[in-house]
């Protein structure tokens, strides 16, 4: 998780993809069409793949693979672009942690068309993830913002106090079973 994010203006403009192989394979060969229509829509010359290396289909769009990076490189490719696509199921975003590394980049989420369903975390379309047929330049600041701001509840300093806070409400429970007996 970066410490700070650079500024909209000072990041090129690049879509990220990332994840396992087959996330990955899925955006381009079931997405292809629309991860250049939201591109062409962002004014995104530039897409970068990270992950294990596989043959992607030409593109409209320069797409550089990077491979396999350790944490700080990927953290560095993800502050030096704009947005990311995904191909992960709506209704779980909040347990995606591909979704996660791209909102706590400050990233745009961008995601197909038919990816539709209700999410149950919070997490609306259109507010912290945009569909690629509705991708625009302009407000893809506010929807990083949003979806920044979503993962602020849900980072890992939140996600520690969370688990500390049960782990001593059982612990007192379970004294308190033991001095009950």
């Amino acid at each position: 998780e970066p410490e700070r994010l650079p500024d909209w203006n000072d990041r090129p403009p690049r879509m990220i993809v990332f994840g396992s192989t087959s996330q990955r394979r899925q955006v381009y060969d079931e997405h292809q069409t629309e991860l250049e229509q939201a591109c062409r829509a962002m004014n995104l010359d530039e897409i970068v793949d990270i992950g294990a290396p596989f043959e992607i289909p030409p593109l409209s769009v320069r797409v550089l693979q990077r491979g396999i990076l350790p944490a700080q490189e990927v953290s560095g490719e993800m502050l030096a672009a704009r947005a990311a696509f995904f191909a992960y199921p709506t209704p779980y975003l909040g347990k995606s942690t591909i979704f996660a590394a791209y909102a706590a980049h400050g990233l745009v989420p961008v995601t197909f068309a038919a990816n539709r369903t209700a999410n149950e975390d919070g997490l609306k379309a259109g507010e912290h993830y945009l569909f690629a047929s509705a991708a625009e330049k302009d407000g893809a600041e506010t929807i990083a913002r949003n979806a920044h701001g979503w993962y602020q509840a849900h980072d890992t300093k939140a996600q520690a106090g969370c688990y500390a806070e049960n782990i001593s409400a059982f612990r007192e429970e379970v004294m308190c079973h033991e001095t009950n007996r």
